[in-house]
């Protein structure tokens, strides 16, 4: 399994409130139960949403936010 890539298909919405989750957990002590190697997996995929979501460098950040997690609420029927 070393060198294999695996893709994961997620909505704009989705992956904007996976990074801001990600990004509040990567700023935290290391969570109970989470060791070294999860955290390292963690970052990695923290490191993607970064590179790849322009819209967390927008001034309006957090109302783009604040429009995704209302979309995925409707969605959910939360």
């Amino acid at each position: 399994m070393n060198g294999k890539s695996v893709t994961i298909e997620l909505t704009k919405d989705e992956s904007l409130i996976l990074f801001e989750w990600l990004s509040k957990q990567s700023n935290a002590d290391r969570p109970i139960g989470i060791d070294r190697v999860e955290q390292f997996a963690l970052d990695r995929l923290l490191a993607k949403f970064e590179s790849e979501l322009v819209d967390i460098l927008d001034p309006n950040f957090r109302n783009i936010l604040s429009e995704a997690r209302n979309h995925l609420a409707v969605q959910i029927g939360a």
